[in-house]
């Protein structure tokens, strides 16, 4: 963060009083709005965020020179549609004033046309509350080390205990403590450092909404640190419901649940598979780059599943196969997308449990864990591999 005052308000001559501009390097918040004065020291605002390009809320605190942020997007709904060139969703927020007891925030659409949206003053203190609130959540205690011309930089602080590093940079670094000081030293390069870096003293737990307290990766978690459930936020929740309509990830989930639905309806058990089961256990969520959603039924109930009329549930049927070498599977999809849900149909089918994702209960196998290692090995690392079915399902994994 670079702050600026200003001493001349003819000539626009200003002071520098904290960060230096040339060396500024924060890429994922760039441009967006004044801010407005809200309560104690603080200030609120709206920054742009790219990818996807939507509002993010700021708040900056004037004492300390520190901005919060949430990399959570504000998406605005249009009251009309707006004709473009331009594929992607652009919402840039440029402009935010305080008007008695609301507020107005300018929001310029797909570079085509501007907004002005009237927010009442409570909705306004609602955002900034919760995003208040979600920074105490994570009770990071900071020591500011700043920039080094040199490798090497000596901080006075009497903490000794453990810190660690959170910077969007490859640069790497060690620490040690004697005297009442702290040395920093970069260890990938002999050239210093340009950003304006920061310690966290290592005093972390897991931060988990209470909508969720049983999920997948629980045992492990607890056994390298602490949980802590908070109240249910869309900050700290990957259960966040999805508008199905807007965004691909939307329509995986949609998918899944028309398809769950169908086999919940004709009492056929089921449960996630493949790179569906992955997204659950490993991201708690679908993954983007993921082309399709995968179930899995046992083969007993291979008859009744292929004798489901789909279109009744507005699904279309793509494909249909029954061979002990490719497998039995049928595949389905919606109206108006490329996207579609293989449902499998195995010989062998492992122990339940239920678990939530995206706001919805489904089935998985009880030892996931275990299950995934079958399918992808070292399934923790994000790696292009994928499962290798039917070979493992009709052969290996029975």
């Amino acid at each position: 963060l670079c702050v600026v005052k200003l001493i001349n308000i003819d000539n626009g001559e200003c002071e520098i009083v904290h960060g230096n501009p040339s060396i500024f390097t924060n890429k994922g918040i760039f441009g967006g709005t004044n801010l407005c004065y809200w309560k104690d020291n603080l200030y609120i605002g709206f920054g742009h965020i790219r990818k996807p390009w939507y509002s993010v809320p700021i708040i900056y605190n004037a004492k300390t020179f520190q901005y919060i942020s949430s990399k959570t997007p504000m998406i605005i709904d249009l009251p009309f549609i707006i004709n473009s060139n331009i594929k992607k969703v652009v919402q840039y927020p440029y402009n935010f004033t305080k008007e008695e007891d609301k507020y107005e925030l300018s929001v310029c659409h797909q570079d085509v046309c501007s907004i002005k949206y009237v927010i009442s003053d409570s909705k306004i203190n609602n955002i900034f509350n919760e995003l208040l609130n979600y920074s105490k959540l994570y009770n990071l205690e900071a020591i500011n080390i700043g920039s080094s011309t040199t490798n090497s930089k000596v901080i006075n602080s009497t903490y000794g205990g453990k810190l660690f590093f959170m910077h969007d940079f490859r640069d790497t670094f060690k620490y040690s403590s004697k005297d009442d000081n702290i040395l920093i030293t970069r260890t990938d390069n002999n050239s210093g450092w340009g950003q304006n870096l920061i310690g966290y003293k290592k005093n972390w737990c897991f931060v988990r909404g209470d909508d969720n307290t049983n999920f997948p990766s629980i045992n492990y978690i607890k056994s390298i640190m602490p949980i802590k459930y908070l109240p249910y936020t869309k900050e700290i929740s990957s259960t966040e419901l999805r508008n199905y309509k807007n965004n691909k990830l939307g329509l995986m989930n949609y998918l899944l649940q028309r398809v769950v639905s169908v086999l919940d309806n004709n009492d056929i058990p089921y449960h996630l598979d493949c790179g569906t089961l992955l997204g659950c256990v490993r991201e708690n969520g679908l993954m983007k780059h993921d082309t399709d959603v995968d179930v899995t039924i046992h083969l007993s109930y291979w008859d009744k599943l292929n004798s489901i009329d789909f279109t009744q549930y507005d699904l279309i049927r793509t494909r249909t196969r029954s061979c002990l070498i490719k497998g039995y599977i049928i595949s389905v999809k919606l109206e108006n997308t490329d996207l579609y849900c293989d449902i499998y149909a195995n010989p062998a089918f492992p122990y339940l449990e239920n678990t939530i994702l995206n706001g919805n209960n489904y089935f998985i196998p009880r030892n996931s864990g275990l299950y995934l290692t079958q399918l992808y090995g070292n399934w923790k690392i994000p790696s292009k591999q994928h499962a290798k079915w039917p070979k493992l399902f009709y052969n290996e994994l029975i």
